[in-house]
Formats: structure tokens, C-alpha cells, sequence
């Protein structure tokens, strides 16, 4: 049985932050993904993250900001974390996203912002079709460029 419920402190996330960076593209972008400083960053506080739970270990976790609408009146949520261990991926990762925007409305946002990132894995296509299969419109489309040497 899946559960989800928010990131508590003592929560271990190393084996499902290590198996993220081995399937991230962060070769092609030049991002050095670290699971520790990822953990250090989603236990900070400054973002609400909510972990999926099987058999009393984490197997995913999304990270929702709650930022005030650029371009107009309310705040909003942005999705800027998100991740589903390989063996639970479609056994309830919809249900995960619908959690974390339904949180967002609770908390007043007007609108929930998700991102389908070429970094986390191979899977942008994949995510895009979920997205637009719960309604969810293309909004933006983000470019990168390592700067420096």
C-alpha cells in the first residue's frame, strides 16, 4: 500500500536521491547532482515536500514552493522537485501530483505550476503526456547554458 504524507526530518531519502542522479542526464548538462546536498536542501524548510511511502520506505518525493503569480494577483505553487523510484511509477504517481495540488489550493493558490525536466531522466515526453492528461496546458519552455569554465 502507497502512502503519501509530508517529509519529516529524520526521513532517510539516500537510496531514492542516489537512484535519481544515476538516471539523470546530468552528464549532458553539466550539472553535478549531489544526493546529499539535495537532501540538505529539501529538509531546509523553505518549500513544503511530500514523500510517497511503500512498505515503510520513501519511493518518491515532490517539492512544491509557494511563490507569489508574476504576472498577476494571488500566489501560486511550483513544482520543482519531483521524483517516482523506477518500481512504483505508475502505481500511483498521478494520485502523488493531485496530493501536492490539492495541498496548493488548500494554501490559496490560484494556479500550480510542473516541471517536465530533460535533467531527471529520459522520461520528459513521458511526463509532458501526464501532464496534459490531467488537464494540465504548456506554459514555457526553459534553456540552459553552463557559464564559466
Amino acid at each position: 500500500m502507497i502512502q503519501i504524507r509530508k517529509l519529516k526530518h529524520d526521513d532517510d531519502l539516500t537510496l531514492l536521491l542516489e537512484e535519481w542522479v544515476e538516471e539523470s542526464n546530468d552528464d549532458v548538462f553539466g550539472i553535478d547532482c549531489n544526493p546529499c546536498h539535495t537532501e540538505r536542501h529539501l529538509k531546509a524548510g523553505d518549500q513544503t515536500v511530500f514523500v510517497m511511502i511503500k512498505d515503510e520506505k520513501p519511493v518518491g518525493l515532490i517539492g512544491v514552493q509557494l511563490l507569489n503569480n508574476p504576472i498577476g494577483m494571488g500566489i501560486m505553487a511550483n513544482e520543482h522537485l519531483w521524483y517516482v523510484s523506477k518500481v512504483c511509477r505508475g502505481i500511483g504517481s498521478v494520485r502523488f501530483l493531485k496530493h501536492a495540488m490539492a495541498w496548493a489550493k488548500e494554501k490559496g493558490c490560484s494556479h500550480f505550476m510542473a516541471t517536465a525536466s530533460m535533467l531527471a531522466s529520459d522520461l520528459h515526453d513521458s511526463v509532458c503526456d501526464l501532464y496534459e492528461s490531467i488537464g494540465m496546458k504548456k506554459f514555457e519552455t526553459t534553456y540552459i547554458s553552463r557559464l564559466g569554465g
